[in-house]
């Protein structure tokens, strides 16, 4: 909320000359800027992919994230067992690709 930029180019550049991504001293350009970002977020979500695969498992996280994305029905949090054994079998019951990619997306270690 607020006047565009909504995060301040300066907070973003430093962001990305503490990342180690860009030669020091080296004033970043706005591509520098974009990549060192980009490079964040795609550790990012390596951790955050990583811990919630340890924390729910495969089928867990798959069921959380079918569930939050939209499933046919509504689910509350957190789910419970049953309600994971029934995300997870409508993958095998109906096999739609896009419920098997998103499956496998997910064992793969959710990589972007």
């Amino acid at each position: 909320i607020g006047p565009s930029p909504l995060v301040p180019r300066a907070w973003l550049a430093q962001r990305a000359v503490e990342s180690g991504a860009l030669a020091p001293g080296m004033p970043p350009g706005d591509e520098d800027i974009a990549i060192a970002l980009v490079h964040g977020v795609i550790e990012t979500v390596d951790e955050v992919a990583t811990a919630l695969s340890h924390i729910l498992g495969g089928p867990g996280l798959f069921a959380s994230l079918w569930a939050s994305a939209g499933a046919a029905e509504h689910y509350g949090y957190p789910l419970s067992a049953d309600q994971v054994n029934d995300l997870i079998n409508q993958v095998v019951n109906d096999p739609e690709s896009r419920k098997i990619q998103a499956y496998n997306w997910i064992e793969a270690g959710l990589p972007l």
